[in-house]
């Protein structure tokens, strides 16, 4: 997520990188148990405040998994669904992966329900996989 200045002005350039958006990873700003002082925030106010002050925030995905098809926002939740190919032991097998679809408050990233009812809205709770794996990116074979 990228926060917009809400300026009516034109601007010729912004450059954002990846240092100028809080890492939203940890889930620390809803979670205060995955909080710590390797990110920068040793609770969730000190998380909220990082949040607060940066141009914005993003989530880590897994290794190799990849956003496939657009995403949507929708009453302030952002959709958007990923596949995440396995590694094959066999050229037989057939495995599509792994497809996920996620669901996170747009202004940070937390999770928006108790997806695994757990008991708390964690990092784990942000996507949902889907069963049989992979994900259609539209051409027809």
């Amino acid at each position: 997520m990228f926060k917009d200045a809400g300026s009516c002005a034109i601007a010729t350039t912004f450059n954002l990188s990846e240092s100028d958006l809080f890492d939203a990873a940890s889930n620390c700003v809803q979670d205060s148990s995955t909080c710590s002082d390797s990110g920068g925030e040793t609770s969730s106010s000190a998380a909220a405040t990082a949040l607060e002050n940066a141009n914005g925030c993003y989530i880590t995905l897994g290794t190799n998994e990849k956003v496939m098809g657009n995403f949507v926002t929708l009453n302030n939740v952002t959709f958007f669904n990923t596949n995440q190919p396995s590694t094959q032991s066999s050229g037989c097998d057939s495995d599509l992966g792994t497809a996920c679809q996620y669901r996170v408050n747009f202004d940070d990233a937390t999770a928006i329900a108790d997806v695994n009812l757990s008991g708390d809205e964690t990092a784990a709770d942000r996507s949902e996989p889907h069963a049989g794996g992979g994900y259609c990116t539209g051409s027809s074979g």
